[in-house]
């Protein structure tokens, strides 16, 4: 998830996405310890994992989206 969020082209889209889904993300903020950010535990999941963590908030189609995105030649 770190290199996907790192990527000029998906990481834009990707926090798009994961601020859209604070709820999620909020779910998530209550098994890390005081003080570490969320974007730590995000950076150390692999991508595929994304979709069976946060389930509607990031499904299997978004992820083979995402890998799309940053694989094109787009700008």
């Amino acid at each position: 998830m770190g290199d996907a969020l790192a990527n000029p082209k998906s990481g834009p889209v990707l926090r798009e996405q994961l601020e859209s889904q604070s709820g999620a993300a909020d779910e998530l903020s209550g098994i890390l310890p005081d003080g570490v950010p969320m974007e730590t535990l995000l950076n150390s999941l692999p991508l595929g994992q994304m979709s069976m963590i946060a389930g509607d908030a990031f499904t299997p189609g978004m992820l083979d989206d995402t890998i799309e995105l940053a694989n094109s030649d787009q700008e």
